[in-house]
């Protein structure tokens, strides 16, 4: 291929990915209580700010969040002055760059690239990860920079390569099986040993003790007393159990390729199958380094009790995209599964960049919250809000409430209605449906009619606003 030519394909390819990535988020990214949550939790940190790696509490008491993912998001969140979608475009920002060091990583291994592009400009996980502003999504970006800094070699560059991988536990943390199964990678293909596995290790130590630390002068700890005795990897929420694991073997191997596919049961079995017979001949070809961490992250999640989520899987994506371009040239399997995925995931794009339900269409969020504050601002008077007759099922209204907070708009708590002269209600039903709700929220104005009413433009909601 000439100079122009890759120049041309290069360029095309970028501005394909930033497209991918950015285009529509204000109508299709995911914004809901957890994504409001923490978008309060950032503008908590800029207002009084305090460096920590361990972040809050998960609200069963049972999880701790590291904060690195709201450092990576800050810089974002202030350059748009706490919109909702600027967490968005930080998670885009990261899934662009995950991609472009991804393809530095494909061209240092001199792996195909062509069939690398667009595996990953199409791959349905690692889109969904880049608009969607979660902690998980995260994850690949950390993983792929420990990746390279394993390709690097040397000892220093193996300690970071565990560092990086270490913090991919601060974005979610069964994350960690994944940089166990590396640390196996690193044992298994360095030709020292044991020094490499120790280097890599320092790094993921190292990576843990703002944990550590936090344990041992809080004790019992929250990994002790919360995580081992109380999270799904305890045994008295079905982890290590017997039935649980025979269970999760026989279910998680087609979720994961379920999850490859877009979500399509149909094509995940069949990329199931494929993946199976494919690492028989990988093995026999000696290109199966990376199924090393694949097996290990799906045996690991096999063992802790409770529902496995996508989530969890996302962090042996870039793993499994690996193994296949690894044995691109000598397994014909290989590029079969490839071929297959991207027309696959192809077809998914449009569902991914045109998605508009109760969960996303931020804008018709943003404009709800307009209307609330104005007639606060305009009719200063306490007021309580409820999320009725609609598919949201959380019914106080908790994304509403964090997006009023951030605009000090002060609302009533969750449990006082009966004492409250206004309340909003935001719903998908017309007025005279919605006053038949069975909800006790709105008891005390069933009989009422609106003092006034809004329609909310590209969306189903409808505000209506009651007052004694």
């Amino acid at each position: 291929m000439s100079s122009t030519k890759k120049i041309f394909f290069c360029v095309l390819f970028l501005i394909s990915l930033i497209f991918l990535r950015f285009y529509n988020l204000q109508i299709s990214a995911r914004f809901i209580w957890d994504e409001s949550s923490d978008l309060v939790r950032m503008y908590d940190i800029y207002q009084r700010p305090r460096l920590t790696l361990i972040g809050p509490i998960s609200e069963d008491g049972i999880k701790i969040f590291g904060s690195l993912s709201y450092y990576m998001t800050l810089p974002f969140v202030i350059l748009f002055n706490f919109d909702p979608v600027s967490s968005a475009y930080a998670s885009a920002f990261f899934g662009v760059l995950t991609i472009i060091l991804m393809m530095f990583l494909l061209k240092i291994k001199k792996l195909p690239l062509l069939a690398g592009a667009f595996l990953l400009l199409f791959s349905y996980p690692l889109l969904e990860a880049a608009r969607w502003a979660w902690n998980p999504h995260f994850i690949p970006f950390w993983q792929v920079l420990g990746l390279l800094a394993y390709l690097k070699g040397g000892g220093i560059f193996l300690f970071f390569s565990g560092l990086f991988f270490g913090l991919t536990t601060y974005n979610h943390y069964y994350a960690i099986f994944a940089a166990v199964g590396m640390a196996l990678v690193v044992f298994l293909n360095g030709k020292k040993k044991f020094k490499e596995l120790t280097f890599f290790g320092l790094g993921i130590i190292s990576s843990l003790i703002p944990f550590l630390v936090f344990d041992l002068t809080n004790p019992p700890g929250l990994f002790l007393s919360r995580m081992l005795f109380f999270s799904p990897v305890s045994a008295s929420n079905g982890g290590f159990q017997i039935s649980s694991i025979l269970h999760n073997l026989t279910q998680v191997p087609l979720q994961f390729t379920s999850y490859l596919s877009g979500g399509n049961k149909l094509v995940g079995i069949i990329v199931l199958v494929l993946s199976i017979t494919n690492v028989f001949l990988t093995i026999k070809k000696k290109k199966s380094k990376w199924l090393v961490v694949i097996l290990v992250q799906l045996l690991a999640l096999s063992m802790i009790g409770g529902g496995i989520f996508n989530h969890y899987l996302l962090a042996i994506v870039i793993f499994y995209y690996l193994w296949l371009l690894s044995s691109f040239q000598k397994v014909f399997l290989s590029k079969i599964i490839i071929i297959l995925l991207i027309i696959t995931n192809f077809f998914f794009i449009r569902e991914v960049l045109f998605k508009k339900d109760w969960s996303t269409n931020i804008e018709s969020t943003k404009k709800i919250v307009e209307i609330i504050e104005k007639e606060y601002r305009d009719d200063v008077g306490e007021f309580n809000l409820a999320v009725l007759g609609s598919p949201n099922p959380n019914t106080k209204g908790r994304r509403y409430r964090d997006l009023l907070r951030l605009k000090n708009v002060p609302v009533a708590s969750t449990d006082n209605y009966s004492n409250i002269n206004k309340v909003f209600f935001i719903s998908y039903l017309d007025w005279n449906e919605l006053k038949n709700d069975s909800a006790y929220e709105i008891n005390d104005f069933r009989e009422k009619s609106p003092k006034k009413n809004w329609k909310i433009d590209n969306s189903e909601w409808k505000v209506y606003m009651l007052q004694k």
